[in-house]
């Protein structure tokens, strides 16, 4: 995971406020102001426009309000961080502040121990965000890598149960596969285990992407490979599957136009 600087907004009506407190973040801190606003209104527009990760805001703005600046914020993006900083020691503030979950609350003038605080606590944050963000995009990208593999094993399970039991259908539903609906057929392709391995995998493939073809319209395929053969399953809506044998024919009439391996194909309505 690459380590970015955390990207900063600050918005306060007072120039020579908004200088210094710009002065004070480096690269060193792990922050890069993106964009300076002197009332609320300004601040809006750039968090509209520019990828923040977080508000400085003062309270006292023109226009729009550090308060109501916030609010919009919360409603627009939820994962922006919101600081405050006010020239006010008011309680009413505080509890605002609570409501709209700004990570903290600054009084003018700002002390630096108490700012490289707030960065740093800014920065542990984000980072622990990005870290839990970045977590699970690897486990996303395993598991769409291995989806399939997932699914046959599920599959391969239930041939050799004793019962299948509704749970173990709905266990599909992680792979976006709903079989609580609906009517089906099942069926399987035998290939001819004589057959160099290669060209039986290649013919899998091809039977895959064929069954898919012919079975297009209103009609989900599933495809999974097991010790058995290739095992289809047809969920469709009606209660008839019209012209079945006629579409396995051609799906078999394809397949000798492509390849010379035997297969044999049987359904279970």
């Amino acid at each position: 995971m690459v380590n970015t600087l955390v990207r900063i907004i600050i918005a306060d009506d007072e120039v020579d406020i908004t200088q210094r407190i710009a002065s004070r973040i480096t690269k060193e801190t792990g922050f890069e102001v993106v964009g300076i606003a002197h009332n609320g209104f300004d601040a809006y527009e750039l968090i509209e426009r520019l990828n923040a990760d977080v508000l400085l805001t003062d309270i006292h703005m023109p226009f729009i309000d550090g308060i109501e600046l916030s609010r919009m914020v919360r409603q627009q993006y939820p994962k922006l961080k919101i600081a405050f900083i006010s020239g006010y020691d008011e309680f009413e503030y505080a509890k605002e502040a609570i409501k709209l979950d700004v990570m903290n609350y600054l009084l003018k003038p700002i002390d630096d121990d108490e700012f490289f605080s707030l960065l740093k606590q800014l920065k542990s944050k984000i980072d622990e965000e990005n870290q839990v963000l970045f977590n699970q995009e690897q486990l996303d990208t395993m598991f769409n890598e291995n989806r399939q593999a997932l699914i046959e094993n599920h599959f391969n399970s239930l041939i050799h149960a004793y019962r299948i039991q509704s749970f173990d259908l709905q266990k599909f539903r992680i792979f976006n596969i709903d079989f609580s609906h609906g009517y089906f057929v099942t069926g399987i392709i035998s290939i001819d285990s004589i057959a160099d391995f290669y060209e039986v995998e290649y013919l899998r493939i091809f039977l895959v992407n064929l069954l898919k073809k012919i079975f297009k319209e209103e009609i989900n395929v599933y495809t999974f490979n097991s010790i058995v053969g290739l095992v289809f399953i047809l969920q469709y809506e009606s209660r008839q599957m019209e012209n079945l044998e006629m579409s396995l024919n051609d799906l078999v009439q394809t397949k000798n136009a492509f390849s010379a391996i035997q297969i044999q194909v049987g359904v279970s309505l």
